[in-house]
């Protein structure tokens, strides 16, 4: 699939994502499967979003694959609905905020090294 198109279908993954996220907060009551719902929503709607400026920024800035993109955008929106779990669990703080950081920047810098 060309870069063009890969954009294109991230794009409406994300709108599509921001849809139902928004439908989902508006509509429904908040019961156990409807947060297990928002949170695989969440994953989904920001791993899609954080790809595109982090594609445009790989296409610009280095000549590495196009799963690395994609790759960083999902441990981004890890971290993001991670936070949020813990959260609404009430627990979250920003050291526990700071160790998920850093524990995914090392796996992502060791998988940038095998690369």
């Amino acid at each position: 699939m060309s870069e063009r198109g890969r954009s294109m279908s991230a794009a409406l993954a994300a709108l599509l994502g921001w849809g139902g996220l928004a439908y989902l907060v508006t509509r429904a009551s908040p019961q156990p499967y409807t947060w297990l719902l928002f949170l695989a929503l969440l994953l989904v709607t920001l791993t899609f979003t954080a790809f595109l400026p982090l594609q445009y920024l790989h296409h610009r800035l280095s000549r590495s694959t196009p799963g690395s993109a994609l790759r960083q955008s999902f441990w981004l929106a890890l971290f993001v609905v991670l936070c949020a779990w813990l959260q609404m669990r009430r627990v979250l703080d920003w050291a526990v905020a700071l160790l998920l950081a850093a524990v995914f920047g090392l796996i992502e810098s060791y998988l940038l090294s095998r690369e």
